[in-house]
């Protein structure tokens, strides 16, 4: 942190792997959706050997500044899932608040706005709506969040 600026850089997940021995294997078959029929599991011919599963180091960095009514700021992250990039800011428009900013992940652009209202010094309420494709279709879709700010700092 630097005056209203505030930097960052990270790697995670380094030396991040497990190693598997006495692997098993099996099938687990529902026999049927509406019959309320319980699963069926059968075994599968048992891997040999040992496994090695290592998930690739995650490199992250941000920028992010502070004015006086307004703060933007910006973020990388490169690894397990591509590249991913995310930014946005707000403007303090007395007791309200208006957010708006985006993210590239997987490949797709995803937008997202939000408002909120100090109702005292101490609580808010919060609401954005922002684009998703965490469906299992992967189809960009809308979704709304709602959330309740309590601040139990004081000041002195």
């Amino acid at each position: 942190v630097i005056n209203r600026w505030d930097f960052s850089v990270g790697a995670n997940g380094v030396a991040n792997r497990i190693e598997w021995d006495s692997l098993s294997s099996e099938q687990v078959v529902l026999q049927s959706l509406f019959q309320g029929r319980n699963f069926v599991r059968r075994p599968l011919a048992v891997p040999t050997g040992k496994r090695r599963v290592s998930l690739p180091v995650q490199y992250a960095g941000a920028v992010g500044y502070r004015g006086n009514q307004w703060s933007a700021r910006g973020e990388f992250s490169q690894g397990l899932q591509d590249l991913s990039l995310r930014g946005g800011g707000e403007h303090l428009l007395g007791p309200v608040i208006v957010r708006g900013g985006g993210r590239y992940q997987l490949k797709r652009w995803h937008a997202s706005a939000g408002i909120g209202f100090n109702l005292t010094k101490n609580f808010g309420i919060d609401m954005a709506a922002f684009q998703t494709t965490a469906n299992i279709e992967r189809k960009k879709k809308w979704a709304l969040a709602l959330s309740l700010r309590l601040d139990r700092s004081e000041t002195r």
